[in-house]
């Protein structure tokens, strides 16, 4: 039996071919020639790959302060430190002492602390100065001490130059011409005598006027020997002095030496009688030693005195020889 549907006869396209039951209503058979029916739902399929990122969402609003923590319990007493002192380099650190004994390196400003067993590593100390505060404000002015005590007299200077000769005095009147005598007759000469005793020594002259100035009496005086090393309160080996024949004034004394101390000073000084002439001791550096140093006087020094140089000290490995150069003048 064949009908249409909805005026579509049976098998025509889009529709596929139908039955109609006996109650005369069109039924679609499932898979007949294309026909079509919702089935039951099937399983779920796998999960599907991971999409891409999404964009970062908004920071969210900040949220609320939280209580305050319990107080903590109280630590251990830490170890204190105690200065010993200070040292030139690390390398001259002495052994460890206790825990907290520390010392200064100079060489790089830092604190070193002991842990009881060793020192923290070359470089590794504590800084010890903290950084150079402002300059502080100009305090008031002191008020005025009290006036010094007079200085001891100074020593005799040299004496003076002979003041310049006072003027001519007036000519005195001359006198009257006395008589011409006559002429004698000239005599025959004589034959020489025979040299007659010595006479009485006259009386002395009166003095001459004092000459203008002294004459130069300079000397130069060996004390040690250009191959002897110099010793300490000493005259020296060569020990060489003069006993003044006349007396002087000694304007300076310039000492210097063949070679100089390896390091340290040099002190000398100028000796009269085998004391200390005032004022002529002088500390030589090792720099000076051999091109001399100079010390002023004015000294004066009286007929028979022995004047002479002396070593008061030396520096570290003596150099050697030591020479006294003496300016001075007759008086």
């Amino acid at each position: 039996m064949s009908s249409t549907l909805n005026g579509v006869a049976p098998g025509a396209p889009g529709l596929g071919p139908v039955e109609i039951p006996s109650g005369g209503l069109l039924v679609p058979v499932a898979g007949r020639d294309g026909a079509s029916v919702k089935g039951d739902k099937g399983d779920a399929g796998p999960v599907g790959p991971q999409g891409i990122q999404g964009p970062k969402g908004d920071a969210g609003s900040q949220g609320l302060k939280g209580d305050t923590g319990a107080q903590g319990a109280k630590g251990d007493t830490g170890t204190g430190v105690e200065l010993a002192g200070s040292v030139a380099t690390y390398a001259a650190l002495p052994a460890p002492g206790p825990t907290g004994t520390a010392y200064v390196v100079n060489a790089d400003g830092l604190l070193y602390v002991s842990n009881g067993s060793a020192w923290p590593p070359d470089g590794s100390g504590a800084p010890f100065r903290g950084a150079t505060g402002p300059q502080g404000v100009k305090g008031d002015s002191g008020s005025q001490g009290p006036k010094g005590d007079t200085g001891a007299a100074g020593s005799q200077g040299v004496k003076g130059d002979t003041g310049a000769a006072g003027p001519q005095g007036v000519k005195g009147d001359t006198g009257a011409q006395g008589p011409k005598g006559d002429k004698g007759d000239a005599g025959s000469a004589g034959s020489v005598g025979a040299q007659g005793p010595k006479g009485d020594k006259g009386d002395a002259g009166s003095a001459g006027p004092a000459g203008v100035g002294g004459s130069a009496y300079d000397m130069s005086l060996r004390a040690f020997g250009a191959m002897t090393p110099r010793v300490a309160a000493s005259y020296g080996d060569i020990a060489q002095s003069v006993k003044l024949q006349r007396a002087i004034g000694v304007a300076s004394v310039t000492f210097r030496c063949d070679t100089a101390d390896s390091s340290g000073n040099l002190v000398v000084e100028l000796r009269k009688n085998g004391a200390q002439v005032a004022g002529s001791r002088v500390t030589i550096a090792q720099g000076s030693q051999i091109v001399g140093v100079k010390v002023t006087g004015p000294w004066p020094f009286a007929k028979g005195d022995v004047i002479a140089a002396y070593v008061v000290s030396v520096g570290t490995t003596s150099g050697a020889g030591l020479t006294m150069d003496v300016e001075a003048v007759a008086t």
